[in-house]
């Protein structure tokens, strides 16, 4: 069975992982997956993550929309 995953980026972004994964014989799709099967073989991401300011949020806003999510389900 299949299911399907929806993620907000940025239109750039996007256009310019399609053209890469397009001159390397891929598709962005296709690298999302190959992403997520090496995150479940290897249980770590397969990429070094370092932080890069035009990508991470600040901090408050993290905080922010956390909070909008409320408590989870299980909590007391």
């Amino acid at each position: 069975m299949r299911a399907l995953l929806r993620v907000r980026l940025d239109q750039e972004l996007l256009r310019q992982s399609e053209q890469i994964t397009e001159e390397m014989g891929t598709t962005t799709g296709e690298v999302v997956r190959m992403c997520l099967a090496q995150l479940v073989r290897r249980r770590a991401i397969p990429f070094r993550v370092e932080a890069d300011e035009s990508l991470v949020q600040p901090i408050e806003r993290v905080a922010e929309l956390w909070e909008k999510l409320g408590p989870a389900p299980d909590a007391p």
